[in-house]
């Protein structure tokens, strides 16, 4: 399995009309007015490396830049870093990403030997593990199907109990399911799929981390 490029993953989703934050990549120094200038403040800065899947826990996210002197800091710290602990690993620049916050929950799929994709849903972010709330369906979705499996978990149930707002983000949620199910189907190398986490604020919804897995074979069915 091979982790698809940030720059074509994030060109997927565009493609795909899922919701994507502004994003900039940062090659040097220079690089970084231009880069807090399209994605706003406050940013958020990621390695740019397909080796590095878990970047939070690898120490390479910088969050809350909110100029151009903390992005030069955070810039070079997180090189820094790049440079003492993973010297042998092949950096393509910096993330600069519009930061978003809010309720995180997480979307993916795994595609099953037996049963084809599989959708997950669930309360995300870095406690995912530790929560335990998520439920899984077997692809293709509907809309009906993408808010029952939504309803499964605590997460889902409490979005709707919240109001005009939140029932509007629920919908968003599942429109995404619905999409990400249909990729899934359509595109048989994509092994797997993990939107985590995906932010919801009011009404907005975004994708804020994705992560794909290319099964380079051509896929299991």
């Amino acid at each position: 399995m091979v982790l698809m490029e940030q720059a074509k993953a994030e060109a997927l989703l565009r493609k795909n009309n899922l919701p994507f934050p502004k994003t900039a990549i940062i090659r040097s120094e220079k690089d970084i007015p231009q880069a807090l200038k399209k994605t706003g403040l406050p940013a958020v800065f990621k390695i740019y490396s397909p080796q590095i899947i878990h970047k939070l826990e690898s120490g390479t996210v910088i969050m809350g830049i909110s100029n151009i002197e903390a992005g030069v800091k955070a810039y070079n710290s997180m090189m820094n870093t790049v440079k003492k602990r993973m010297k042998k690993t092949k950096i393509k620049g910096v993330l600069c990403q519009e930061q978003v916050s809010g309720t995180e929950v997480i979307i993916g799929m795994k595609r099953d030997k037996n049963f084809g994709p599989v959708i997950v849903f669930g309360a995300g972010g870095t406690h995912a593990e530790l929560l335990k709330d998520s439920a899984m369906m077997i692809s293709p979705l509907t809309k009906a199907l993408a808010e029952e499996l939504m309803i499964k978990t605590n997460i889902g149930k409490a979005l709707l109990k919240e109001g005009s707002r939140a029932a509007i983000a629920f919908s968003k949620l599942s429109t995404i399911l619905i999409k990400l199910s249909a990729l899934a189907m359509s595109s048989k190398t994509i092994d797997q799929i993990d939107f985590n986490p995906v932010i919801i604020l009011g009404e907005r919804v975004t994708i804020v981390d994705a992560k794909i897995m290319i099964d380079e074979k051509g896929g299991r069915g």
